[in-house]
């Protein structure tokens, strides 16, 4: 296999996906969108110069310019545990769900097809847990005719 090297894996289209990705998810969760990062901008603050944002975010990443910036740290409780959660921008977000997607796919080959979890495309847990059911079924079924 030959290197994974960005120029061949860096896709404009895919930069979009992630955005749009990265807006519908926290429209669903309107909260989330409400979030203020280190450059205390929301989501919604983002969105409104979306495509000066996103053409700006694409010229860094196609030339190699980004740099992801220090998230915030947020303490909460959840139950009797304290958990830290940390805000970054939404650019970085958007980069980073890029990657995982990216990488994902640049690694497809490599992952053994047992292995479901850290998966995109649908071959995550759910796909797995959805056929369970099943493959319980089908052994059940087996072990009667056995």
């Amino acid at each position: 296999m030959e290197p994974i090297r960005w120029n061949n894996l860096y896709n404009e289209t895919e930069l979009y996906k992630a955005c749009l990705r990265v807006y519908t998810k926290s429209l669903f969760s309107w909260r989330k969108a409400l979030a203020v990062s280190t450059d205390q901008n929301t989501l919604y603050d983002f969105a409104q110069r979306g495509l000066h944002n996103l053409d700006a975010l694409h010229k860094s990443l196609s030339e190699r310019r980004f740099h992801f910036r220090p998230g915030v740290a947020l303490r909460r409780r959840c139950g009797k545990k304290a958990r830290t959660i940390y805000l970054f921008p939404w650019e970085e977000r958007i980069v980073d769900l890029l990657l995982y997607r990216l990488l994902s796919q640049a690694l497809r080959r490599w992952f053994s097809p047992n292995a479901y979890a850290y998966r995109s495309g649908g071959a995550g847990l759910d796909r797995r847990r959805r056929r369970i059911p099943g493959q319980l079924r089908d052994g059940r079924r087996s072990r009667l005719q056995s």
